[in-house]
């Protein structure tokens, strides 16, 4: 049951959260997400579309602009 609430939950931290919490935070709760259900393509896709929210923002862009070449 995890397995389909999870990728939503994911989703909706991305697109809430974006507004209410730093990108760091943000960036941080969603990659230990990916990084611990990486066999799950559901949760790889929703990860992915959550950062993008989380570049959508000007501080967003700042942070994950950081790791880019890394």
């Amino acid at each position: 049951m995890s397995g389909l609430i999870f990728p939503g939950v994911i989703k909706f931290i991305g697109k809430i959260g974006v507004t209410q919490m730093p990108p760091q935070d943000l960036a941080e709760m969603v990659t230990e997400a990916l990084l611990e259900n990486e066999k799950d393509f559901a949760l790889s896709t929703v990860a992915v579309e959550a950062l993008s929210y989380i570049g959508s923002t000007q501080d967003g862009k700042a942070y994950l602009n950081q790791f880019q070449g890394t």
